[in-house]
């Protein structure tokens, strides 16, 4: 009887594992499109360029580098954005894994490497939408790429959706040591440039 009871307590364990293993579906809430994102953080009337931008190795392992992690080996979509040909900024997409999918990220940096603003473009999983709203992104503006992005430490989690506000960190921390490792390989242009 105790074998049986151990054997039957090893199966409902095993089975427990792997049911809590699988991650969630799906619950994909678009809540804006690039466009609509540029708009909202730059204002209307904007020119914008985009492109997509493949790191060589040697920024890649410069990326990795700073961020003290592996960095996505996808290409990046950069956008420049002007209003009368003056240069007010860059927006990346980036996408970072919350606890289970990516949460795709607007994150717009300044000519002089500062957050102008970040938007959730698309959340996927089941809890934790709220870090889509101002009070938690807008304490990221103003941010550096120098500065920690640390939970606990310069920035402060939503209770409830701790994972998703550590993936924004990230999320925004990669898009600005992306923008200034671009702008360091000329592949952006810089404030007083001509287009």
């Amino acid at each position: 009887l105790r074998r049986l009871i151990l054997t039957l307590g090893l199966w409902i364990g095993l089975w427990g594992a792997a049911v809590t293993a699988a991650p969630p579906p799906f619950h994909e809430q678009v809540f804006l499109t690039p466009q609509g994102a540029l708009t909202q953080i730059f204002g209307k009337e904007l020119q914008t360029q985009s492109q997509n931008i493949s790191l060589t190795d040697s920024q890649k392992e410069v990326v990795e580098k700073r961020l003290g992690w592996i960095s996505s080996p996808k290409p990046i979509t950069v956008y420049t954005v002007r209003r009368n040909r003056q240069l007010l900024g860059y927006a990346l997409v980036v996408d970072e894994i919350g606890k289970y999918h990516p949460i795709t990220f607007m994150v717009a940096i300044t000519p002089e490497l500062t957050v102008k603003g970040a938007v959730v473009l698309v959340y996927r999983e089941e809890v934790g939408a709220e870090i889509r709203k101002p009070r938690f992104l807008n304490q990221f503006l103003g941010k550096r790429p120098q500065d920690p992005l640390v939970m606990g430490r310069d920035l402060t989690a939503i209770s409830g959706a701790t994972l998703s506000s550590w993936a924004a960190a990230a999320g925004i921390k990669r898009a600005l040591i992306l923008t200034e490792v671009l702008i360091h390989a000329h592949l952006l242009p810089v404030a007083g440039e001509t287009p």
